[in-house]
């Protein structure tokens, strides 16, 4: 005969529960649990038993792990901003997380602009890796829009017009001296109608779009570029008869540009720039293919012998090539 459990009159249900039996007799089995089920009965209930609040405060744990492993904050911002250089009939966006930074770049490479509209914004954020490759503001430019206006032409240098946050990021660390520029180009004929023009540019990626206006007045622009094109004749001329330098000069100029750690590999973007021609710097290239100190020295020494050597287009020319360190303590030891 089958013995019955510890208990009489009792019947172990499924959960732990106990429920007195009704009347004599043996009592069935208690059934028997799953071997996984009897190895977790000991422990706290399985999460889909726990209250409804319960698991809303789990879930909201989760999100915020992973918005926190991603290292970037919600409140992370930049500033963009537009300037005019309308001696190139340009119009140039920057952007930056250090204004400051920004506004002095660009005071160094176009002394000779005005400045626009700035902003702040955020970046939409597109993954959860801090330099994620999809995230990016926007310039959207309207061809309908541009072909309605009458004798004004503007288009962006780059399609799409747009650029990286990464990009954006790197601007102030050790290789990247120059911020992320975004140029635009604007033309306007004899006859161009509004004589203001004002193109609105709409402004995507960002986590609050707005839409940024292009305003460029046709007499303004005008005035502008022959009064700019005036002045650089009049001061060309005083430079060149009051401070043109010569071949004297060309240990100074030498000693300065490696005391000041001139970047030697941008030699010959250094010569272009200062209007050394090609065949030379190819020959000092052929001569002297271990030496890149020694094209340096050569490439200065062949353009001092042309009657037009100044400090400013030297500063110029350095500032022009991302040298922007160099031509301003170049600036401050050699112009008064």
């Amino acid at each position: 005969m089958e013995s019955l459990a510890p208990g009489d009159g009792e019947v172990q249900q499924p959960g732990g529960l106990k429920q007195q039996q009704k009347g004599g007799g043996r009592k069935p089995k208690a059934p028997t649990r799953p071997k996984q089920e009897q190895k977790s009965s000991g422990k706290k209930p399985y999460q889909n038993d726990q209250p409804s609040s319960t698991k809303k405060s789990y879930l909201s744990s989760n999100i915020t792990t992973s918005a926190q492993a991603t290292g970037i904050e919600d409140s992370e911002t930049f500033t963009g901003m537009l300037f005019y250089v309308m001696k190139k009939e340009r119009v140039i966006f920057a952007a930056a997380k250090n204004l400051d930074a920004l506004i002095k770049s660009i005071e160094a490479k176009y002394p000779q602009r005005e400045d626009g509209q700035d902003f702040r914004f955020r970046f939409i954020k597109c993954g959860l890796t801090k330099h994620s490759l999809e995230e990016h503001i926007q310039l959207i430019f309207d061809d309908t829009k541009n072909h309605s206006l009458k004798g004004w032409s503007i288009f962006p240098h780059i399609t799409p017009c747009e650029l990286k946050r990464r990009d954006i990021e790197m601007f102030g660390d050790t290789y990247h001296a120059k911020p992320p520029t975004l140029l635009i180009s604007v033309i306007a004929s004899p006859d161009a109608e509004p004589s203001t023009l004002n193109y609105p540019v709409p402004i995507k990626g960002i986590v609050e779009p707005i839409t940024l206006n292009i305003i460029i007045d046709k007499a303004t622009k005008d005035n502008t570029a022959t009064s700019e094109t005036t002045a650089d004749a009049v001061v060309s001329t005083k430079e060149q008869s009051k401070d043109t330098l010569n071949l004297s000069h060309l240990n100074d100029i030498f000693l300065a540009l490696v005391d000041n750690e001139f970047t030697s590999k941008k030699w010959r973007k250094l010569g272009l720039r200062l209007g050394v021609k090609h065949e030379k710097l190819n020959t000092f290239e052929k001569d002297y293919s271990d030496e890149v100190e020694r094209r340096v020295e050569e490439c200065i020494a062949e353009w001092l012998k042309t009657g037009k050597a100044t400090y400013k287009a030297l500063v110029d020319a350095l500032k022009k090539i991302d040298e922007i360190a160099v031509a301003i303590n170049i600036e401050k030891t050699f112009i008064k």
